[in-house]
């Protein structure tokens, strides 16, 4: 909340209408990249399946958790990180599901190998314990987990997840800069990673077997200049995590809101109602027009 005003800073994430237009677009896209047509196949059937299981609120990128600080000789595609990355979530209050390749799934029992795409590890496969083989069938059992077959694309899925209803959350420290470019502008691609990304780290203590999970939550406000209903605008900083709050005088005020409407409380604006010539810039940053009083606010 601002001190000043008493406006709530709201957190500004994409809108329904531009998550069904990049949806779309992630579609097209997907069978321009893939002219056989099992991406796009895979991705229809993703939707499906999340329309079913509406509760999970977020998902987890499994191999990009699982292969965290693994480059070292010995390393490997990790379940426990992963399993441990799960439960941190789930005890945040999240309800997680785990987006997996099934080439990272098997079924063959007690035996079975994986591939292993560490840096440092001379070994093109690893052979799986017993005690691994049974965290993969506690997620089966437990339903947490959707296994999937586009070898090298899992990344479409928790993409095409955080499009998906409502916008889930995506455990994952993939920035996925190259693949966004053509589905977004800047400045929605960042909306929509400082809203939407949780990064992670494994903190390492006496040996890399012992570690404790980190999770970055998003801020709960977008550093972007933002408006208030009663016609305050709140004009971030270039730098760190302050914000201006001008407020206009009363008429100014009701002339805005007259202007504003049914206008959403927080709204991020391109272009600013008649308010907006009520302040005047300089090369010492914003001063006071007639009418306003600029007050700077710590978030």
């Amino acid at each position: 909340f601002c001190p000043n005003c008493h406006t709530r800073l709201a957190q500004l994430r994409l809108t329904r209408a531009q998550r069904e237009l990049v949806r779309q677009r992630l579609l097209d896209r997907a069978e321009a990249v893939d002219p056989s047509g099992a991406l796009l196949r895979a991705l229809v059937e993703f939707d499906q399946w999340l329309s079913a299981h509406a509760s999970y609120d977020c998902v987890i990128d499994g191999p990009n958790v699982a292969y965290d600080d693994q480059n070292f000789v010995g390393g490997s595609f990790n379940y426990y990180q992963l399993e441990d990355m799960r439960q941190h979530a789930q005890l945040s209050g999240m309800h997680p599901l785990l987006i997996m390749p099934r080439k990272y799934m098997p079924r063959s029992f007690p035996t079975a190998k994986i591939p292993n795409h560490t840096l440092r590890q001379k070994q093109a496969s690893t052979t799986l314990t017993v005690d691994e083989l049974l965290v993969i069938e506690h997620w089966r059992e437990l339903g947490v987990v959707f296994e999937c077959d586009i070898s090298g694309k899992d990344d479409w899925l928790w993409m095409y997840a955080s499009l998906h209803g409502n916008g889930r959350l995506v455990v994952t420290n993939d920035e996925m800069r190259d693949h966004w470019a053509p589905l977004l502008d800047e400045r929605l691609f960042r909306r929509w990673k400082d809203t939407q990304i949780l990064h992670f780290g494994f903190e390492r203590e006496a040996s890399p077997d012992n570690w404790t999970v980190t999770l970055h939550f998003p801020e709960p406000c977008t550093h972007a200049t933002q408006t208030a209903p009663t016609g305050e605008w709140h004009i971030a900083s270039a730098d760190g995590d302050r914000w201006l709050c001008v407020q206009p005088d009363a008429s100014l005020a009701r002339a805005f809101a007259t202007v504003a409407g049914d206008g959403e409380p927080g709204a991020e604006r391109e272009t600013g109602p008649p308010v907006r010539n009520a302040q005047t810039l300089s090369a010492d940053g914003l001063e006071p027009a007639a009418g306003m009083q600029p007050q700077e606010v710590a978030r």
